[in-house]
């Protein structure tokens, strides 16, 4: 016969085990989109780098540059140094999410790791149960057996 705590105490840890694996795959998910928005970012900050370079090496060279490729280059490098601050700052609110991830991952562990402790201590007692009921069995089977031979 199974022991309907046992069977409740497993049930849990299923539970507690597929929580788990969802808060593990919110993580995988959430630091995922944050290494795409860093990458995104880094290469805007790239493209701005080399677009600075250019315009320096050019200048350095005494090459003729019109003002209106000037202009137009400068207000690239506006827009994709505003681009930059708004992948930045999203790229902080995804770490802010990853790490929130990260804590409820931590937290499902940590239920998990209680379910199966209790599992463990209700194995423990059922066992030190079955063992002193099988010392009471012998114990009367003794009884019954001397009061037998009298």
């Amino acid at each position: 016969m199974t022991d309907r705590r046992q069977k409740r105490l497993e049930l849990l840890k299923r539970l507690r085990e597929m929580s788990v694996e969802q808060a593990r795959s919110e993580h995988v998910a959430a630091s995922t989109e944050l290494e795409q928005r860093r990458e995104t970012a880094d290469a805007t900050e790239q493209r701005i780098a080399t677009l600075d370079e250019w315009a320096i090496a050019r200048v350095s060279a005494g090459a003729a540059l019109s003002p209106e490729i000037l202009r137009q280059t400068q207000l690239f490098r506006g827009v994709e140094k505003r681009s930059l601050e708004q992948q930045r700052d999203d790229e902080t609110q995804q770490r802010e999410l990853t790490e929130t991830a990260r804590r409820a991952l931590t937290a499902r562990f940590e239920e998990l790791s209680v379910v199966e402790r209790l599992a463990l201590r209700h194995d423990e007692h059922r066992n030190q149960e079955q063992l002193r009921r099988g010392f009471v069995d012998l114990d009367e089977a003794g009884i019954r057996k001397s009061l037998a031979k009298e």
